[in-house]
């Protein structure tokens, strides 16, 4: 169907309940009509109870216990708060700024909102922003992946649907044993990984109607050493985050793993660089939803 002279907001009748819609809106000028934009989605519930795995509404806020392992050692704690900030509205939809109370103690995914905004679209939490990827072995500078809408889960979307890959690569002169030109490439992957009927989190804390919805970030480091391509890392899953939201509350429980296997260049009379395994956790323990 198509309706004309709409005011905004437009209320929409005879829909058929727990379906998702898409709609493209124009604008009806002087001289004719613009372009269509779209489409945007919508998720239309009959039982007057739509899906919400992270709620926004200025000042909710979410705090976690988190845990972080080195290489196996002794697990390092922590505690934050991560807080939706004041919301700026464009395009007829509402960005939230994420703010954290304690950065330096963040888990790996509140850290990564908290460096830019989440808004809903339709039936998909989109996250604009940036991710850091900080490499302490090979002394590079951290790297930052700006992420432009990425859709971190889809309310909809069924089990093991891919929803957003983006893929770069950066270069850094860097010090091997020798000053020489490094260059990750990496590709960031979010799936719809299952909707579970209830989850019970490591604390034995159990929750309802929840959605797993993973983030991989994969990546590769080459060096070009004498005019040749030298592989320092090869391509491997480095940061593997494992998500799940409860409908009606937000992130309940985050897991993450840093892997970095490095290769041997002592055949070429360079240094050998360390592997690294890091392992975290973020369990929520309270939350505020206005």
């Amino acid at each position: 169907p198509t309706a004309s002279n709409v005011p905004n907001p437009y209320t929409v009748s005879g829909l058929n309940g727990e379906a998702t819609y898409e709609f493209y809106v124009r604008a009806s000028c002087s001289d004719g009509y613009s372009e269509w934009s779209g489409p945007k989605s919508f998720t239309y519930s009959s039982t007057g109870n739509p899906k919400d795995y992270l709620p926004l509404a200025e000042a909710n806020s979410w705090s976690y216990s988190n845990e972080k392992s080195f290489n196996g050692g002794a697990p390092v704690q922590s505690e934050e708060t991560m807080t939706a900030g004041a919301a700026s509205e464009e395009n007829g939809m509402m960005y939230y700024p994420m703010e954290n109370d304690d950065p330096a103690g963040a888990g790996f995914m509140t850290d990564t909102f908290s460096n830019g905004t989440l808004h809903q679209d339709g039936d998909q939490m989109i996250y604009n922003g940036s991710i850091i990827i900080e490499i302490d072995q090979l002394q590079m500078d951290p790297v930052e992946i700006m992420i432009d809408n990425g859709v971190i889960f889809s309310e909809t979307a069924a089990a093991g649907t891919q929803l957003f890959t983006f893929e770069g690569s950066e270069t850094q002169t860097l010090d091997i044993g020798v000053l020489v030109p490094v260059t990750m490439e990496y590709i960031v992957t979010t799936t719809n990984v299952e909707f579970l009927d209830s989850y019970t989190t490591p604390n034995g804390d159990v929750y309802e109607d929840v959605l797993q919805a993973d983030l991989v970030i994969s990546g590769s480091d080459v060096a070009v050493y004498n005019g040749l391509p030298i592989t320092v890392m090869a391509n491997q899953d480095i940061i593997t985050t494992t998500n799940f939201y409860a409908n009606g509350i937000g992130m309940i429980y985050s897991s993450v793993i840093d892997n970095y296997e490095f290769e041997d260049l002592s055949l070429l009379g360079l240094p050998q660089i360390p592997n690294v395994h890091i392992e975290g956790s973020q369990e929520l323990t309270a939350h505020t939803l206005n």
